[in-house]
C-alpha cells in the first residue's frame, strides 16, 4: 500500500529540516518512493514551503539568512513526543484563575492542547493557539492582532489605527 501525500511530505521535511539535503535516490533508498513520486514531491515541497528550494535531483532546506522563520508543520512533527512531555509538566503548573501570555510555537500550541480543563484566561499571538483554546468552554482567551506571518500563524507588527 503507498503511503498519503502529507506523509510522505511530512517525512521528507523532517529529513531537510535535519539534514538540511535531501536527493532523489536518498529519497527513493530512504524511504521506498518511487522516482516520478519523488520528483513530484520536490516539486510540491519546493512551491508550497519558504525556504526549501528545488535542484537538478535533490531539493535542499536553505536556510542562509539568520531570520528565516521555520515552517510550523515541520517544526511540530520535530521532538514532538518531547514537546508533548513538557506541555504536561508545565500544565501541573497552571491553576485555575491563572491569567499568561502564551507564546507561539509548536511547544505552546502543545501547552495550549493540554488547557481543555482549566479555567485561565490566556493572551496569545498565534492564531493556531488561539484556535484550540475557542474549543475550551472554560478558557477565556484574547489574541494580540497584527500582521500574519505566512505558514507559522504567528502575528507580528501589531496594526494601529493613526
Amino acid at each position: 500500500m503507498s503511503q498519503q501525500r502529507p506523509d510522505r511530505i511530512k517525512q521528507m521535511l523532517h529529513y531537510l529540516w535535519q539534514h538540511r539535503h535531501l536527493s532523489t535516490q536518498q529519497a527513493i533508498e530512504l524511504f521506498g518512493y518511487a522516482e516520478a513520486t519523488v520528483r513530484r514531491d520536490f516539486h510540491y515541497i519546493a512551491s508550497r514551503y519558504p525556504g526549501m528550494v528545488r535542484g537538478h535531483g535533490c531539493i535542499d532546506f536553505d536556510d542562509s539568512t539568520e531570520d528565516k522563520e521555520y515552517v510550523f508543520d515541520v517544526k511540530r512533527t520535530l521532538q514532538s513526543e518531547a514537546k508533548r512531555e513538557i506541555a504536561a509538566l508545565a500544565r501541573t503548573f497552571i491553576k485555575d484563575g491563572d491569567c499568561f501570555f502564551l507564546d507561539s510555537g509548536s511547544t505552546c500550541l502543545e501547552l495550549a492542547k493540554c488547557l481543555v480543563d482549566a479555567k485561565v484566561k490566556v493572551i496569545c499571538n498565534d492564531i493556531k493557539i488561539a484556535n484550540e483554546l475557542g474549543g475550551f468552554p472554560h478558557v477565556e482567551s484574547y489574541i494580540i492582532g497584527g500582521l500574519i506571518r505566512p505558514v507559522t500563524f504567528r502575528l507580528a507588527r501589531v496594526w494601529r489605527w493613526r
